[in-house]
């Protein structure tokens, strides 16, 4: 990642020439694979700012990169199975997005005063993935506001707000799950953003 930091004994160990599987999301591998040598990993109090992707596409274009490296390395032997299992996870609850905003179109066509039963392991995987998503976006987003220059109330306003699109975050990331489920698997897309970063870093 931009901002990932390691200790020197963990890169020698780890190494970061991971090949065509481990190029496209990198840190994801680099992290795997420590995990896997017994590394532990933990948030750094400090704050790290840069430039989001310019537009709704590139960022979804940076999803789809996103979802076609964590492929490339869930079906990677060379990284236990043990260790795969919440990438892979992770990429299931991805893949159901698409399946649940259709049910929910459906829904609101051809019945839009009932609620679309399409069975109980059905709404219960659906569920899960509601609930993965919102949990991921909340965890995302407290990690990701400065509380160091903002005040609570603005904290918890951009966090409210940050669920509420969830919605519209869900249809880009059916929509690079897609792409990249059935797109070339070794394409490397560079997202475009502003060239101006700021960094600011305490270190407690």
């Amino acid at each position: 990642g931009s901002f990932m930091v390691c200790k020197i004994s963990a890169e020698l160990s780890v190494g970061f020439d991971f090949g065509p599987q481990g190029s496209i999301t990198e840190d994801c591998y680099f992290a795997l694979k420590a995990w896997s040598q017994g590394f532990t990993f933990n948030w750094i109090d400090g704050e790290m700012m840069e430039m989001s992707p310019l537009n709704i596409c590139e960022f979804i274009k940076q999803r789809k990169r996103w979802f076609q490296g964590n492929y490339l390395i869930a079906i990677e032997t060379d990284i236990p199975l043990y260790y795969r299992l919440p990438l892979i996870c992770m990429l299931l609850t991805w893949l159901m997005l698409p399946i649940q905003i259709l049910c929910i179109l459906v829904s609101l066509i051809y019945c839009p005063t009932l609620t679309l039963n399409c069975g109980r392991f059905i709404n219960g995987l659906t569920g899960f993935v509601d609930a993965v998503v919102v949990h991921q976006v909340i965890i995302g987003a407290v990690k990701s506001f400065s509380y160091h220059t903002s005040n609570p109330f603005k904290i918890i306003l951009l966090t409210v707000a940050s669920v509420l699109l969830v919605p519209l975050n869900a249809v880009c990331l059916s929509a690079s799950a897609l792409l990249g489920l059935f797109g070339s698997k070794g394409d490397f897309y560079l997202v475009k953003k502003k060239t101006v970063v700021h960094v600011q870093c305490w270190v407690v």
